[in-house]
Protein backbone atom coordinates (compact mmCIF):
# COMPACT_ATOMS: atom_id res chain seq x y z
CA UNK A 1 0.00 0.00 0.00
CA UNK A 2 2.81 2.45 0.97
CA UNK A 3 4.32 1.55 -2.44
CA UNK A 4 1.51 2.62 -4.49
CA UNK A 5 1.10 5.63 -2.46
CA UNK A 6 4.25 6.79 -3.14
CA UNK A 7 3.77 6.18 -7.11
CA UNK A 8 1.30 8.28 -7.18
CA UNK A 9 2.36 10.73 -5.48
CA UNK A 10 5.76 10.96 -7.87
CA UNK A 11 3.64 10.77 -10.77
CA UNK A 12 1.48 13.78 -9.34
CA UNK A 13 4.61 15.65 -9.22
CA UNK A 14 5.82 14.84 -12.53
CA UNK A 15 2.87 16.66 -13.94
CA UNK A 16 3.17 19.77 -11.85
CA UNK A 17 6.72 19.94 -13.19
CA UNK A 18 5.59 19.44 -16.57
CA UNK A 19 3.07 22.61 -16.31
CA UNK A 20 5.26 24.48 -14.92
CA UNK A 21 8.22 24.20 -17.50
CA UNK A 22 5.21 24.99 -20.06
CA UNK A 23 4.04 27.76 -18.49
CA UNK A 24 7.86 29.41 -18.49
CA UNK A 25 8.27 28.12 -22.18
CA UNK A 26 5.08 30.65 -22.76
CA UNK A 27 6.16 33.99 -20.70
CA UNK A 28 9.60 33.91 -22.28
CA UNK A 29 8.02 33.96 -25.53
CA UNK A 30 5.58 36.55 -25.10
CA UNK A 31 8.00 39.03 -23.81
CA UNK A 32 9.95 38.45 -26.71
CA UNK A 33 7.00 39.43 -28.75
CA UNK A 34 6.41 42.55 -26.91
CA UNK A 35 9.83 43.60 -27.46
CA UNK A 36 10.06 43.29 -31.35
CA UNK A 37 6.58 45.94 -31.24
CA UNK A 38 7.49 48.19 -29.07
CA UNK A 39 8.40 51.38 -30.79
CA UNK A 40 11.97 52.65 -30.77
CA UNK A 41 12.89 55.43 -28.36
CA UNK A 42 13.62 58.36 -29.78
CA UNK A 43 17.19 59.52 -30.40
CA UNK A 44 18.45 61.85 -27.42
CA UNK A 45 17.21 65.56 -27.65
CA UNK A 46 20.95 66.59 -27.70
CA UNK A 47 21.65 64.99 -31.31
CA UNK A 48 18.35 66.48 -32.84
CA UNK A 49 19.67 69.73 -32.06
CA UNK A 50 22.67 69.23 -34.18
CA UNK A 51 20.78 68.63 -37.14
CA UNK A 52 18.67 71.52 -37.01
CA UNK A 53 22.09 73.26 -36.82
CA UNK A 54 23.71 71.85 -39.74
CA UNK A 55 20.41 73.12 -41.76
CA UNK A 56 21.74 76.37 -44.26
CA UNK A 57 18.98 79.25 -44.53
CA UNK A 58 18.18 79.89 -47.69
CA UNK A 59 17.56 83.78 -49.33
CA UNK A 60 14.21 84.64 -49.55
CA UNK A 61 15.13 87.58 -51.80
CA UNK A 62 15.51 86.72 -55.13
CA UNK A 63 18.10 88.53 -56.26
CA UNK A 64 19.84 86.85 -52.73
CA UNK A 65 19.01 83.79 -53.86
CA UNK A 66 20.64 84.22 -57.60
CA UNK A 67 23.72 85.15 -55.62
CA UNK A 68 24.19 81.90 -53.89
CA UNK A 69 23.32 79.84 -56.92
CA UNK A 70 26.28 81.74 -59.10
CA UNK A 71 28.75 81.06 -56.05
CA UNK A 72 27.60 77.34 -55.78
CA UNK A 73 27.99 76.97 -59.38
CA UNK A 74 31.14 78.31 -59.76
CA UNK A 75 32.77 76.29 -57.00
CA UNK A 76 31.01 73.28 -58.75
CA UNK A 77 32.90 74.37 -61.70
CA UNK A 78 36.20 73.88 -60.21
CA UNK A 79 35.66 70.76 -60.11
CA UNK A 80 33.64 69.73 -63.24
CA UNK A 81 36.44 66.61 -63.70
CA UNK A 82 35.49 64.38 -60.75
CA UNK A 83 32.85 61.91 -61.00
CA UNK A 84 28.98 62.94 -60.70
CA UNK A 85 29.74 66.97 -60.86
CA UNK A 86 28.32 67.86 -64.71
CA UNK A 87 25.26 66.31 -63.08
CA UNK A 88 25.06 68.62 -60.32
CA UNK A 89 25.85 71.95 -62.21
CA UNK A 90 23.05 71.30 -64.44
CA UNK A 91 20.95 70.68 -61.29
CA UNK A 92 22.26 74.05 -60.07
CA UNK A 93 22.00 75.93 -63.65
CA UNK A 94 17.99 75.10 -63.99
CA UNK A 95 17.86 76.60 -60.20
CA UNK A 96 19.06 79.81 -61.70
CA UNK A 97 16.70 79.78 -64.78
CA UNK A 98 14.20 81.25 -62.64
CA UNK A 99 16.30 84.35 -62.31
CA UNK A 100 18.42 84.90 -65.77
CA UNK A 101 17.64 85.98 -68.98
CA UNK A 102 18.50 84.31 -72.18
CA UNK A 103 21.83 86.42 -72.63
CA UNK A 104 22.89 85.28 -69.27
CA UNK A 105 22.00 81.57 -68.97
CA UNK A 106 23.85 81.49 -72.44
CA UNK A 107 26.97 83.04 -70.93
CA UNK A 108 26.45 80.47 -68.22
CA UNK A 109 26.98 77.21 -70.33
CA UNK A 110 29.76 79.13 -72.54
CA UNK A 111 31.76 79.33 -69.17
CA UNK A 112 30.77 75.28 -68.01
CA UNK A 113 31.49 74.43 -71.37
CA UNK A 114 34.86 76.49 -71.71
CA UNK A 115 35.95 74.77 -67.99
CA UNK A 116 34.68 71.40 -68.91
CA UNK A 117 36.97 71.27 -72.17
CA UNK A 118 39.89 73.15 -70.52
CA UNK A 119 40.03 70.16 -68.03
CA UNK A 120 39.27 66.86 -69.73
CA UNK A 121 41.22 68.46 -73.07
CA UNK A 122 40.26 66.28 -76.04
CA UNK A 123 36.83 64.77 -75.92
CA UNK A 124 36.93 61.33 -76.71
CA UNK A 125 33.35 59.34 -76.71
CA UNK A 126 33.55 58.48 -72.82
CA UNK A 127 34.17 62.29 -72.32
CA UNK A 128 31.52 63.77 -74.65
CA UNK A 129 29.03 61.33 -73.20
CA UNK A 130 29.61 63.08 -70.11
CA UNK A 131 29.43 66.46 -71.41
CA UNK A 132 25.84 65.87 -72.83
CA UNK A 133 24.61 64.51 -69.19
CA UNK A 134 26.04 67.76 -68.43
CA UNK A 135 23.47 69.79 -69.95
CA UNK A 136 20.00 70.04 -70.94
CA UNK A 137 18.32 69.25 -73.87
CA UNK A 138 18.02 72.95 -74.11
CA UNK A 139 21.06 74.16 -74.04
CA UNK A 140 22.62 71.54 -76.58
CA UNK A 141 19.61 72.81 -79.09
CA UNK A 142 20.90 76.65 -78.18
CA UNK A 143 24.42 75.20 -78.35
CA UNK A 144 23.77 73.14 -81.73
CA UNK A 145 25.70 70.11 -79.45
CA UNK A 146 26.29 67.38 -81.98
CA UNK A 147 23.13 64.79 -81.36
CA UNK A 148 21.36 67.36 -79.69
CA UNK A 149 18.07 66.09 -81.51
CA UNK A 150 18.25 62.52 -79.56
CA UNK A 151 17.39 64.05 -76.20
CA UNK A 152 14.03 64.98 -75.74
CA UNK A 153 12.75 68.18 -74.17
CA UNK A 154 11.22 67.99 -70.64
CA UNK A 155 9.28 70.10 -68.87
CA UNK A 156 11.10 72.07 -67.36
CA UNK A 157 12.74 73.23 -70.70
CA UNK A 158 9.50 75.06 -71.26
CA UNK A 159 9.67 76.49 -67.99
CA UNK A 160 13.39 77.95 -69.04
CA UNK A 161 11.83 79.50 -72.16
CA UNK A 162 9.01 80.95 -70.64
CA UNK A 163 11.97 82.63 -67.75
CA UNK A 164 13.87 83.97 -70.32
CA UNK A 165 11.15 86.05 -71.53
CA UNK A 166 9.90 86.77 -67.76
CA UNK A 167 13.43 88.01 -66.65
CA UNK A 168 14.12 90.06 -69.27
CA UNK A 169 14.64 93.50 -68.10
CA UNK A 170 11.01 95.80 -69.02
CA UNK A 171 10.92 97.67 -72.30
CA UNK A 172 10.25 101.47 -71.64
CA UNK A 173 7.79 102.69 -73.91
CA UNK A 174 7.43 103.93 -76.91
CA UNK A 175 7.51 100.14 -78.18
CA UNK A 176 10.38 98.63 -79.09
CA UNK A 177 9.83 95.90 -81.77
CA UNK A 178 13.83 94.48 -81.34
CA UNK A 179 12.79 93.85 -77.38
CA UNK A 180 9.25 92.39 -78.77
CA UNK A 181 10.73 90.11 -81.34
CA UNK A 182 13.77 89.14 -79.63
CA UNK A 183 12.47 86.48 -77.65
CA UNK A 184 12.16 84.63 -81.81
CA UNK A 185 15.67 84.26 -81.82
CA UNK A 186 15.72 81.59 -79.00
CA UNK A 187 14.70 77.88 -78.80
CA UNK A 188 11.44 79.78 -77.77
CA UNK A 189 10.21 79.70 -81.16
CA UNK A 190 10.31 75.95 -81.45
CA UNK A 191 9.74 74.37 -78.41
CA UNK A 192 6.50 77.50 -77.85
CA UNK A 193 3.75 77.99 -80.38
CA UNK A 194 3.97 81.70 -82.17
CA UNK A 195 0.91 83.39 -80.19
CA UNK A 196 2.33 82.10 -76.80
CA UNK A 197 5.90 83.59 -77.46
CA UNK A 198 4.47 87.13 -78.61
CA UNK A 199 1.56 87.19 -75.60
CA UNK A 200 4.20 86.40 -73.54
CA UNK A 201 6.60 89.36 -75.13
CA UNK A 202 4.27 92.08 -75.77
CA UNK A 203 1.24 91.90 -74.21
CA UNK A 204 2.48 90.29 -70.86
CA UNK A 205 2.07 92.33 -67.44
CA UNK A 206 3.31 90.46 -64.55
CA UNK A 207 5.41 93.55 -64.13
CA UNK A 208 2.79 95.91 -63.82
CA UNK A 209 4.34 98.03 -66.21
CA UNK A 210 2.05 100.34 -68.81
CA UNK A 211 1.15 98.27 -72.24
CA UNK A 212 2.95 100.33 -74.84
CA UNK A 213 0.14 98.62 -76.93
CA UNK A 214 -3.73 99.17 -76.53
CA UNK A 215 -7.17 98.12 -77.71
CA UNK A 216 -9.90 101.13 -76.99
CA UNK A 217 -12.92 99.90 -79.25
CA UNK A 218 -16.14 97.91 -78.80
CA UNK A 219 -15.24 94.22 -77.28
CA UNK A 220 -18.15 92.48 -79.11
CA UNK A 221 -17.03 93.08 -82.52
CA UNK A 222 -16.02 90.77 -85.14
CA UNK A 223 -13.72 93.00 -86.94
CA UNK A 224 -11.92 94.96 -84.07
CA UNK A 225 -10.02 98.25 -85.77
CA UNK A 226 -9.31 100.75 -82.57
CA UNK A 227 -5.73 99.59 -81.56
CA UNK A 228 -2.93 101.68 -80.93
CA UNK A 229 0.68 101.74 -80.00
CA UNK A 230 2.20 104.58 -77.61
CA UNK A 231 4.57 106.90 -79.20
CA UNK A 232 5.45 108.59 -76.27
CA UNK A 233 4.84 110.39 -72.92
CA UNK A 234 5.98 114.14 -72.85
CA UNK A 235 4.32 117.06 -70.41
CA UNK A 236 2.49 114.18 -68.66
CA UNK A 237 0.62 113.07 -72.06
CA UNK A 238 0.35 110.08 -73.70
CA UNK A 239 0.58 110.18 -77.49
CA UNK A 240 -0.70 106.94 -79.11
CA UNK A 241 -0.72 106.33 -82.74
CA UNK A 242 -3.18 104.16 -84.89
CA UNK A 243 -2.36 101.11 -85.82
CA UNK A 244 -6.00 99.94 -86.90
CA UNK A 245 -6.11 96.35 -87.22
CA UNK A 246 -2.50 95.83 -86.33
CA UNK A 247 -1.46 95.26 -90.14
CA UNK A 248 1.87 97.15 -89.20
CA UNK A 249 2.76 95.28 -86.49
CA UNK A 250 2.51 91.84 -87.79
CA UNK A 251 4.19 92.98 -91.01
CA UNK A 252 6.82 94.18 -89.34
CA UNK A 253 6.67 90.49 -87.34
CA UNK A 254 6.48 88.59 -90.60
CA UNK A 255 9.28 90.58 -92.22
CA UNK A 256 12.15 89.67 -89.28
CA UNK A 257 10.95 86.66 -87.70
CA UNK A 258 9.97 84.65 -91.05
CA UNK A 259 12.76 83.90 -92.47
CA UNK A 260 14.61 83.13 -89.05
CA UNK A 261 12.06 80.46 -88.13
CA UNK A 262 12.45 79.08 -92.39
CA UNK A 263 16.71 78.78 -91.47
CA UNK A 264 16.23 77.12 -88.05
CA UNK A 265 13.69 74.21 -89.38
CA UNK A 266 16.24 73.56 -92.48
CA UNK A 267 19.06 73.47 -89.87
CA UNK A 268 17.20 71.02 -87.31
CA UNK A 269 15.97 68.83 -90.36
CA UNK A 270 19.73 68.85 -91.67
CA UNK A 271 21.39 67.73 -88.19
CA UNK A 272 18.40 64.64 -87.91
CA UNK A 273 18.96 63.48 -91.95
CA UNK A 274 22.14 65.58 -93.41
CA UNK A 275 20.19 66.92 -96.16
CA UNK A 276 17.31 68.88 -96.96
CA UNK A 277 15.47 66.45 -98.99
CA UNK A 278 11.71 65.77 -97.72
CA UNK A 279 10.85 62.55 -96.60
CA UNK A 280 7.16 61.05 -96.55
CA UNK A 281 7.36 59.56 -93.17
CA UNK A 282 10.03 62.01 -91.56
CA UNK A 283 7.72 63.07 -88.67
CA UNK A 284 7.53 59.39 -87.26
CA UNK A 285 11.46 59.32 -87.78
CA UNK A 286 11.96 60.70 -83.59
CA UNK A 287 10.39 62.52 -80.71
CA UNK A 288 12.35 65.60 -82.35
CA UNK A 289 11.08 65.29 -85.95
CA UNK A 290 7.68 64.94 -84.35
CA UNK A 291 7.52 67.46 -81.27
CA UNK A 292 10.07 70.05 -82.21
CA UNK A 293 10.32 70.06 -86.04
CA UNK A 294 6.47 69.84 -86.13
CA UNK A 295 6.03 72.92 -83.67
CA UNK A 296 8.37 75.07 -85.73
CA UNK A 297 6.61 73.90 -89.25
CA UNK A 298 3.20 74.87 -87.68
CA UNK A 299 4.61 78.48 -86.55
CA UNK A 300 5.94 79.15 -90.28
CA UNK A 301 2.98 78.18 -91.24
CA UNK A 302 1.02 80.34 -89.60
CA UNK A 303 3.68 83.08 -90.55
CA UNK A 304 2.76 82.54 -94.25
CA UNK A 305 -1.18 82.97 -93.63
CA UNK A 306 -0.77 86.86 -92.96
CA UNK A 307 -4.71 87.37 -92.88
CA UNK A 308 -5.11 84.56 -89.58
CA UNK A 309 -1.87 86.06 -87.69
CA UNK A 310 -3.15 89.60 -88.06
CA UNK A 311 -6.58 88.01 -86.51
CA UNK A 312 -4.94 85.98 -83.92
CA UNK A 313 -2.82 88.89 -82.57
CA UNK A 314 -5.75 91.33 -82.57
CA UNK A 315 -7.26 88.74 -80.93
CA UNK A 316 -4.63 88.63 -78.28
CA UNK A 317 -4.03 92.02 -77.78
CA UNK A 318 -7.73 92.83 -77.57
CA UNK A 319 -8.17 90.05 -74.38
CA UNK A 320 -5.42 91.52 -72.95
CA UNK A 321 -4.48 94.86 -73.46
CA UNK A 322 -8.52 96.77 -73.37
CA UNK A 323 -7.69 100.73 -72.37
CA UNK A 324 -9.89 103.04 -71.05
CA UNK A 325 -8.43 106.24 -72.43
CA UNK A 326 -8.65 109.40 -70.19
CA UNK A 327 -8.14 112.91 -70.32
CA UNK A 328 -4.18 112.61 -70.71
CA UNK A 329 -4.57 110.35 -74.04
CA UNK A 330 -4.16 111.72 -77.34
CA UNK A 331 -4.87 109.59 -80.40
CA UNK A 332 -3.76 111.02 -83.82
CA UNK A 333 -6.66 109.16 -85.68
CA UNK A 334 -9.93 107.25 -84.79
CA UNK A 335 -11.67 106.17 -87.52
CA UNK A 336 -11.81 103.27 -89.51
CA UNK A 337 -9.90 102.22 -92.79
CA UNK A 338 -12.19 101.01 -94.91
CA UNK A 339 -9.51 99.93 -97.76
CA UNK A 340 -7.60 98.34 -95.36
CA UNK A 341 -10.67 96.04 -94.24
CA UNK A 342 -11.34 94.91 -98.03
CA UNK A 343 -7.74 93.69 -98.05
CA UNK A 344 -7.44 91.76 -95.07
CA UNK A 345 -10.49 89.63 -95.90
CA UNK A 346 -9.43 88.45 -99.31
CA UNK A 347 -9.37 84.23 -98.84
CA UNK A 348 -6.02 82.40 -97.92
CA UNK A 349 -4.84 81.02 -101.04
CA UNK A 350 -4.05 77.80 -99.23
CA UNK A 351 -1.94 75.60 -102.15
CA UNK A 352 -0.17 78.90 -103.46
CA UNK A 353 0.97 79.31 -99.73
CA UNK A 354 1.81 75.30 -98.56
CA UNK A 355 3.78 75.40 -102.02
CA UNK A 356 6.41 78.37 -101.10
CA UNK A 357 6.26 76.61 -97.49
CA UNK A 358 7.81 73.36 -99.28
CA UNK A 359 10.31 75.11 -101.93
CA UNK A 360 11.56 77.39 -98.30
CA UNK A 361 11.78 74.07 -96.37
CA UNK A 362 13.20 71.80 -98.64
CA UNK A 363 15.77 71.38 -101.98
CA UNK A 364 13.36 68.62 -102.95
CA UNK A 365 10.86 65.27 -102.83
CA UNK A 366 7.20 64.65 -103.41
CA UNK A 367 5.16 67.99 -102.95
CA UNK A 368 1.89 66.57 -103.50
CA UNK A 369 2.87 64.48 -100.33
CA UNK A 370 3.42 67.16 -98.47
CA UNK A 371 0.39 69.64 -99.55
CA UNK A 372 -1.91 66.43 -98.71
CA UNK A 373 -0.45 66.31 -94.80
CA UNK A 374 -0.44 70.04 -94.58
CA UNK A 375 -4.54 70.35 -95.10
Amino acid sequence: MACASCAKTIKRLEEIERLVFSLRAEITLTHAKVADVAPKKDPPRKSRKKVVKKRKKVPENTSDKAKVLRSKLTRIISKIDEEGVPEKALKVRRQLAHHVDYEEGMNLVDEHLKNYKMKLGKLTKTKTKSLHSSLSPLEMREKGIDGYHEYDLVSWDLKVCRGWIYNRKRSEPPLSLDWVFQPFFTYASVALSVITVLELSLVDDMKGALQSIIYVGDKGVRDPFAFYTLEKIENGRRSWTMDCRLETLTGEFVHRVRMHLIQRFRDCYMAVFHDNVYRENYRSHSTFCEVDLEQLLMNIKLLFDFNRLCIEVRRMVMKRCYYEPSDIDDFNLTGDDKIQKTRLSKPFQREEKHKEIFNALFDEGDIDDFLNKMI
